[in-house]
């Protein structure tokens, strides 16, 4: 686990010290984390407080609970049932890149987006976030 946290630390570029919801971390070192932190959890009786301070040390260089991102795709999923507006993904995978095209119809304008990644679920949560911000940029905000 300390070598896939290393190197993930490393070939971290994005702008702040959080990642960007389930993009490009690798799978084994999230579900250690994430079973790390269950078990820290229930043990500690459902405190999240006592989690993020267990589990400061390996992840304060990555992430905070300030710079963790929802998962795009369930964030455009409930904006989209909210406002009752229709989404859909179109899938293609080529030469080992998938494409994920994701579309929003929202009050008699369309909203999509296009983006590639190593694997369909990565393409499509980078294409569900480029919609939602799309969206969040040109409707009024929830109150």
């Amino acid at each position: 686990m300390a070598y896939y946290l290393e190197n993930f630390k490393q070939s971290f570029s994005g702008p702040s010290h959080g990642w960007e919801a389930g993009i490009g971390l690798p799978k084994v070192l999230g579900d250690a984390i994430e079973s790390i932190a269950g078990a820290i959890y229930i043990d500690s009786k459902h405190n999240k407080e006592v989690v993020w301070k267990s589990m400061r040390r390996l992840l304060e260089p990555l992430a905070t609970p300030e710079t963790v991102e929802r998962d795009p795709v369930k964030e455009l999923q409930e904006l989209c049932d909210r406002r009752s507006y229709s989404r859909s993904y179109t899938e293609t995978h080529e030469n080992g890149v998938s494409s994920v095209v994701a579309e929003v119809q929202a009050v008699g304008i369309t909203y999509s987006a296009t983006r590639t990644g190593p694997g369909k679920l990565v393409a499509k949560k980078l294409a569900a976030k480029a919609v939602l911000q799309d969206l969040k940029g040109a409707i009024p905000r929830d109150t």
